[in-house]
């Protein structure tokens, strides 16, 4: 294959397993061989094969399924966001909660440190409101992209998407717009700091109704149910499922769709944000599990001729 071609082979999704700590891989650096007493023949031989001995990458896969607790160190919160532990009909649930009922202009972020080269997920989650039976607050985002840098204000974010990502250009937010009262509710699908694709909600109470609790408790187990699904090469596609008898909802676009190898989604990664403006809820989030793929670098073949050439002639020289 040409030095720039991208190889892709296909590998069986691994089977998930719940609280699968994600683990990091890294690429092996190119192994320096030094080539000593060959001939001018065997020289030229190398340089014919040194264009062929560019990394290749291949795809392989990985799940993740977060447990929003404490002891899940590879995940971070950012702001106002915590993890929250409590116990409804005699069952313990963990949730994330972004933002507080009661706190205004606050904003909380939660990133799950996967650092990958992401070619294509799927991702379901719950999210519920809690506001005490009333308007829920301005929603929350889902996030897909570069959060390996959260320093200062880059760790914002809101219902249409995060500060890290308006400031680089690039990453993908999916916007959950829930403040029913502007007339405006619906899904953002941003790109970087560019609203890309935008839909309306069934009508302008569904979040509050399908997905909204007076009871912090209930909110807590309850929740509508998103799953999204990204693939470079095809687009995007979402469904939500709300609670409460409401029915679904459901868009695909595909504008999201570059092709392998065409995007650098280097140390990409998944998250949320929320925050609370006037109108404050507690914004919860629960049983977040993701499948993805991810491109990892290898040796080309001619990396391997190169060593095994360099090998003989160290091997000459000694005899």
């Amino acid at each position: 294959m040409g030095a720039n071609r991208i190889a892709v082979a296909g590998v069986d999704a691994c089977k998930k397993k719940r609280f699968e700590r994600y683990h990091n891989r890294r690429t092996s650096p190119m192994l320096d061989t030094k080539l000593c007493c060959l001939s001018s023949a065997a020289i030229c031989t190398l340089a014919a094969l040194a264009p062929s001995a560019h990394a290749q990458w291949e795809k392989e896969f990985g799940s993740y399924n977060a447990p929003f607790r404490s002891f899940d160190t590879q995940a971070t919160l950012h702001g106002s966001a915590i993890y929250q532990e409590n116990f409804y009909q005699d069952v313990q649930y963990s949730d994330l909660q972004l933002v507080t009922q009661g706190a205004g202009n606050t904003a909380g972020t939660w990133d799950s440190g996967i650092r990958e080269q992401i070619q294509n997920f799927t991702a379901s989650f719950n999210f519920s409101f809690n506001s005490n039976g009333g308007n829920v607050n301005d929603g929350f985002s889902f996030l897909i992209g570069n959060m390996s840098d959260l320093s200062g204000d880059r760790a914002i974010g809101n219902e249409q998407g995060l500060t890290a990502f308006n400031q680089d250009g690039a990453g993908i937010s999916i916007g959950f717009d829930a403040y029913g009262p502007d007339n405006e509710t619906g899904f953002f699908m941003n790109w970087g700091g560019q609203k890309i694709s935008w839909t309306d909600a069934p009508n302008t109470s569904h979040f509050t109704n399908g997905a909204g609790y007076s009871d912090y408790l209930a909110a807590l187990a309850g929740g509508a149910k998103a799953t999204i699904e990204w693939d470079i090469n095809t687009g995007m596609s979402m469904l939500v499922e709300w609670a409460n008898g409401q029915g679904q909802w459901s868009h695909s676009t595909g504008l999201f769709s570059w092709g392998e190898g065409n995007l650098d989604t280097t140390d990409w990664g998944f998250g949320f944000a929320a925050r609370n403006g006037g109108v404050t809820s507690d914004v919860l989030i629960d049983n977040f599990e993701v499948d993805y793929g991810y491109l990892t670098q290898v040796p080309a073949p001619g990396a391997f001729a190169l060593l095994a050439l360099g090998g003989l002639a160290a091997r000459r020289r000694r005899g």
